[in-house]
């Protein structure tokens, strides 16, 4: 292998947006143990002219089409079309924090990790609605220190490892993921629980940060249903159930006679609780169960 670690971005018409990802990285790279590796994902806009132009002046930036869809697909050609011992996959809209190769490259010297991953910080383009948690978009700190994780997944969005674990996983399971513009889940815990049960060893570092952008689309209270929805649907690690009817049934009766009286009294009381949050806690039991009746692994 003639490289250290590979930076996949895997990207879908968002050449604005890999722009800024870009220039926050490319400036960091001075050493010849990187390369970055842009995965095409059968993209309609100025991804390619962007990604050409860069390479003029960066050698190391290699630029892949992938005509198939999906970000799992993407994902898997990134690591099998690699010259590295390692694949780090950095979102497409992520922002690496300045010493980003630099802790990217330390952590792979110094700990025993087979993959590891990071921190992910919102950014807002557009004014973040009052109902909106601040937190939103923001990964929740799993450890406070770098260290072995035993119990947690780590996020795709800045996430490393080793090509050879890769390999012998057989990589991300296609049927899982982001495609095109569905809005899907799962992949990287998918994959995750398989590495971790064969024994392999997953770290975390939260000095591994970058800043992710929240869409506008995803400030809405449709969206944000939508998004609970598939993570119950493309969950990875549901139980089978053949009681999914009954179970949906008993939802709607938890959620409107003893759940929505509470959640109309703090609508009343509290200037910090709006509609949207009312009416998205009133659905969430019953979309849960319904995203769970659509889960394949709930399929008898």
């Amino acid at each position: 292998m003639n490289y250290k670690v590979s930076i996949a971005i895997c990207t879908y018409n968002r050449a604005d947006l890999l722009k800024k990802c870009l220039d926050s990285l490319l400036f960091q790279i001075n050493t010849k143990d990187v390369e970055v590796l842009v995965v095409d994902n059968n993209s309609t806009d100025s991804t390619q002219t962007l990604v050409e132009a860069y390479r003029e002046r960066h050698p190391y930036l290699k630029y892949i089409f992938e005509p198939k869809q999906g970000l799992s697909v993407a994902r898997n050609v990134a690591w099998q079309q690699s010259k590295s011992e390692w694949i780090a996959y950095l979102d497409d809209d992520g922002i690496p924090h300045n010493n980003y190769i630099e802790r990217l490259l330390y952590v792979i010297n110094n700990h025993d990790f087979d993959c590891y991953g990071g921190m992910y910080y919102a950014y807002y383009k557009d004014k973040r609605p009052k109902w909106i948690s601040e937190s939103f978009g923001t990964k929740e700190l799993i450890i406070p220190s770098i260290g072995l994780i035993d119990k947690n997944t780590l996020s795709g969005g800045i996430f490393n490892i080793k090509k050879t674990v890769l390999e012998a996983a057989g990589g991300f399971k296609e049927n899982y993921g982001m495609t095109g513009a569905k809005v899907a889940y799962g992949e990287e815990s998918e994959l995750q629980y398989r590495v971790r049960a064969a024994g392999y060893k997953i770290g975390f570092d939260p000095d591994l940060k970058m800043d992710h952008i929240v869409a506008g689309y995803k400030l809405t209270l449709g969206w944000q249903l939508k998004r609970e929805y598939a993570l119950f649907r493309d969950s990875p690690r549901l139980l089978r159930c053949d009681k999914t009817y009954p179970k949906l049934f008993k939802s709607f009766l938890y959620a409107t006679f003893r759940r929505l009286p509470k959640l109309i009294g703090r609508f009343i009381v509290r200037k910090d609780y709006y509609w949207q949050n009312l009416i998205f806690d009133y659905l969430k039991p019953m979309i849960e169960v319904y995203g769970t009746m659509h889960n394949p692994l709930n399929k008898v």
